[in-house]
């Protein structure tokens, strides 16, 4: 019985050893884990120590180990895909502690078949586990999970294939270390495959994505068009505006701010045509659209493109979220009959997208909590929606690998907000 109980004070405490390093890596806090779910895990000891005994073999350790996996979800308060990888995660970091305690403490005494030793050598991983589950775990599962997607596989199979071998340990009549080689070839096999499925799952998910972006802006675009050559009918009255001028207007100086102000009235009248030289479709349509309901809420958007051929690696279905976030937080920043200005320049195989809007000036500490999760400069209330836009944004020109300028410029005697990305 003493043994019995020595084996589930074993097992309790792997168990607390895997969800302290989970809730390391998801970044719980450690009031949230006071919550009546802890009742679980005596629970779970007692029916592993069960399984253990009634179901000695593969079938009673997958099941405990199932139990385990539940229990950490529950306790940490965690969607399964969260659940599942932080606990490959943790499984695997729980093997590598194991192995260094073992450098420590002699190796009789952690392998040893003695309950006694196996609890000493327990409670030992356990401290040590402590340790580290106050280092940032959190940002080394940050980075993984949404990193490279190859990455995260191989830390997948690396901790499936410890499962494995495990698992296959429990099976008397396999011999675990002559069936490893072959154990690794078909999970290199089966990583091959995941890649190359995924690989093709991409390629479609991109191409479906591009149909229903041109579906959606290519029709705007050629409004845009529609709208530029009903305009070139109003053509020849302007010029014949222009010519009236000198009879209007007989001083020299009256004359030159009558044009200079009838200039700026076609340049706006005349701004979307601008559009027709971006050698993006779905981007013009979408910018169009844009244009049009800043036009409705009474503001203007100067739209200056400085180079016709816009040179990117991003997607076009993701350049128009860029340029959605970029363009919505001017625009929400721009009071009504004001103008904000959109430039669009192409340099050394990357495009460069700025906002411009009228603002105030900004700190350093500002500018960084700006792209900080929640928080709004316009607003200050804790449950408001606000403050999720440039994180997004940021966390969508970190994917393509670009960079995000914020300053501020003085332009006709204003403050301006500038927002200046690099694809």
């Amino acid at each position: 019985m003493a043994v019995n109980h020595i084996f589930m004070l074993v097992y309790t405490c792997e168990l607390i050893v895997l969800m302290l390093l989970m809730r390391s890596f998801v970044d719980i806090k450690w009031k949230k884990l006071l919550s009546p779910w802890l009742s679980l895990i005596p629970a779970c000891a007692i029916l592993n120590s069960a399984l253990e005994t009634f179901f000695p073999a593969l079938f009673g350790w997958s099941l405990a180990m199932l139990a385990t996996l539940f229990t950490c979800k529950k306790v940490l308060n965690l969607n399964y895909s969260d659940a599942v990888f932080s606990f490959l995660m943790s499984y695997i970091l729980y093997n590598l502690i194991e192995a260094l305690a073992i450098l420590a403490v002699p190796k009789k005494l952690m392998m040893s078949d003695n309950s006694k030793g196996q609890l000493l050598g327990t409670f030992i991983v356990l401290l040590i586990s402590i340790g580290i589950s106050f280092l940032p775990l959190n940002k080394l599962y940050v980075h993984i999970n949404q990193g490279n997607l190859i990455i995260k596989l191989i830390i997948s199979y690396i901790a499936l294939l410890l499962l494995v071998t495990i698992a296959l340990s429990k099976v008397d009549s396999i011999d675990t270390i002559a069936v490893l080689p072959l154990t690794i070839s078909f999970m290199i096999i089966l990583f091959l495959a995941d890649i190359m499925v995924l690989d093709q799952q991409r390629t479609i998910t991109i191409q479906q994505q591009d149909i229903k972006d041109y579906q959606t802006y290519e029709p705007m675009a050629h409004n845009l068009i529609s709208d530029i050559l009903g305009k070139q009918h109003d053509f020849n009255n302007q010029m014949n505006a222009i010519r009236m001028l000198p009879y209007t207007y007989k001083d020299y100086e009256s004359l030159s701010e009558a044009i200079a102000n009838y200039s700026t009235f076609l340049e706006e009248e005349f701004n979307e045509s601008e559009l027709l030289k971006i050698n993006l479709p779905v981007v013009a349509g979408f910018v169009f659209s844009k244009f049009k309901e800043a036009e409705q809420k009474g503001k203007q958007i100067s739209i200056t493109i400085k180079n016709r051929s816009l040179i990117t690696k991003v997607p076009e279905y993701d350049l128009i979220r860029i340029l959605g976030i970029l363009i919505d937080n001017a625009a929400e920043a721009t009071d009504v009959g004001h103008t904000l200005y959109l430039i669009l320049d192409s340099r050394d195989g990357h495009m460069l997208i700025q906002t411009k809007n009228e603002g105030r000036e900004l700190s350093a500490r500002v500018r960084k909590r700006m792209f900080v999760r929640g928080y709004s400069t316009k607003t200050t209330d804790p449950h408001s929606t606000r403050g999720q836009g440039l994180p997004n944004l940021n966390e969508l020109v970190s994917h393509y690998n670009g960079k995000i300028y914020l300053e501020n410029e003085m332009f006709h005697d204003h403050i301006w907000i500038c927002f200046t990305v690099e694809l």
